[in-house]
């Protein structure tokens, strides 16, 4: 017990939590105010008389407070798992695949995420029962699978750059081994 205790106080691998702490409250603020930005956008263009509801297609785009308190908590969460994951992925080398892996990595696993909600309620709006028979609907919504994956690719490579500039700035350090 007393080895365990020692351990976890150990001053090294308190600086190493306290960097990884700041790099997902970076990562959390870049994501949070990405999505902020962007449902600001959506509900400005359906001001404007656009329909960004996109066909009925169960993923709605209008800016309301329990939504945008929803939506900031999600992506909040998401950009400090991101930002954690982030620092330790790239370490203190500079892979460009790693970088750009672990965007697309979190982009994909959150846009899937997203497309099974919506290929569920369009499922059970149909009576179907096979979700993969939602891939293959007569109305197969392009646009609304671009808006899902665009913007999930948008809020992680916005937390990238901001935890890119931090640690150029000597705000935040890399991942030591």
């Amino acid at each position: 017990m007393g080895k365990t205790i020692d351990r976890l106080l150990n001053p090294d691998l308190v600086r190493e939590r306290l960097e990884s702490l700041k790099a997902g409250v970076f990562a959390a603020m870049a994501v949070v105010c990405t999505y902020w930005l962007i449902s600001l956008l959506m509900w400005g263009f359906s001001s404007l008389g656009y329909n960004l509801e996109l066909e009925n297609s169960g993923f709605l785009f209008r800016f309301q407070v329990i939504n945008a308190l929803l939506g900031s908590t999600f992506a909040i969460f998401s950009g400090f798992l991101f930002g954690v994951t982030y620092r330790y992925i790239v370490r203190e080398d500079t892979n460009s695949h790693l970088e750009t892996g672990a965007i697309a990595a979190f982009a994909l696993v959150r846009g899937m995420a997203q497309l099974e909600v919506v290929s569920q309620d369009w499922l059970s709006d149909n009576h179907q029962s096979i979700l993969i028979s939602s891939l293959w609907f007569p109305k197969l919504n392009i646009p609304m699978i671009i808006l899902i994956f665009g913007e999930s690719f948008l809020w992680f490579a916005a937390a990238r750059l901001i935890l890119d500039l931090t640690m150029k700035q000597g705000w935040l350090k890399r991942f030591s081994q």
